[in-house]
Order: structure tokens, then C-alpha cells, then sequence
């Protein structure tokens, strides 16, 4: 996965998500968001499948189905997986004024 033809992590060492939403919508949160990877930056969601919480920092995790097409990753066609689940684990810690 790590390679130069699909995630060539030498050239992009770095998946980063940020968050732009929280959404409650019955018993479920979802997180939404923009995820780069490989230099490419998209849109997604994530439904958060666990959470807990102290004082001062929130405990959470996340998944995320991604098209791996989307993010320009499209070495091994028909080999590997086009759809990939992504787990992100989120620290949250708040900030004191």
C-alpha cells in the first residue's frame, strides 16, 4: 500500500482529515469532512462508531468508505479493492481561556 504506485507514502507521508460537521440524527453522529490523501483532497463522511468522553477531551471513532479512484490512487485495476474502509481515530481536547 505504501508504495510509489498506489499510495507512494515517500512523496505524500501524510493523511490528514479535517473535520467540518457534527451531525446527530437519531442514535447516530456522523462526521463530515475533507480527507486528502495522495495530495488530493475530497469530501467525506464518516459515521462515528464509538465515543467517549472526560472533563477535557473527547474519545472517537470513525469509518469512512472512500473510492480509491477519487484520490488519482488507480494502480491495480480489477486487483485490488476500489472501495476502501478508512478508521480514524479522533482526540479532541479543549482548549482553556
Amino acid at each position: 500500500m505504501l508504495s510509489r504506485r498506489l499510495l507512494d507514502a515517500e512523496a505524500f507521508p501524510s493523511i490528514t482529515f479535517t473535520s467540518t460537521e457534527l451531525i446527530h440524527s437519531g442514535q447516530h453522529w456522523r462526521l463530515r469532512g475533507e480527507l486528502e490523501v495522495h495530495g488530493v483532497a475530497r469530501p467525506v463522511e464518516a459515521r462515528i462508531t464509538a465515543l467517549r468522553a472526560d472533563q477535557s477531551t473527547l474519545h472517537a471513532s470513525a469509518q469512512a468508505v472512500i473510492d480509491r479512484y477519487d484520490f488519482g490512487i488507480t494502480a491495480y485495476r480489477g486487483l485490488a479493492a476500489r472501495k476502501l474502509t478508512v478508521e480514524l481515530t479522533i482526540v479532541a481536547q479543549r482548549e482553556r481561556s
